[in-house]
């Protein structure tokens, strides 16, 4: 049975999740070379450049697994608790799994802040961005 999504993103949703996505990817490939376009010292700001990819990889997994779940009709509360999973995942690996890492908590940090800025997104597509794409009647 082939099963469609219930929900179609209205043309600004669909713009948002894209730029945003793209955004964090171009942050999380071009960390040093963004931010030197930017006018940002790298120097001063080197933190930024050894942590930013985990803020981009935490917001890239929360954001395209909550909006693909939205799509097929999941509650907001699910991309939401998918969230807080990515959250509490990058607490563990950061404090308590070394591997191909060293422990680092302002990893975690910068992930936590990408996981809930795409919990906000995903709030706001879930709110105003989406309309049902199967008619009521059916339903």
């Amino acid at each position: 049975m082939k099963r469609s999504f219930l929900y179609k993103p209205k043309a600004w949703a669909t713009a948002l999740y894209l730029l945003t996505i793209a955004a964090a990817l171009t942050l999380h490939l071009g960390k040093k070379s963004v931010l030197l376009h930017a006018g940002i010292s790298i120097e001063h700001n080197h933190e930024i450049s050894l942590h930013i990819s985990n803020f981009s990889i935490s917001y890239i997994l929360c954001l395209v697994v909550g909006y693909i779940w939205l799509l097929y009709g999941a509650t907001i509360n699910r991309a939401l608790i998918f969230t807080a999973i990515v959250i509490v995942i990058n607490f563990v690996y950061e404090l308590f799994l070394p591997l191909l890492n060293t422990p680092d908590i302002t990893d975690a940090y910068y992930g936590v802040a990408g996981s809930i800025l795409a919990g906000m997104v995903l709030l706001l597509i879930k709110k105003s961005g989406l309309e049902l794409s199967i008619p009521k009647e059916i339903l």
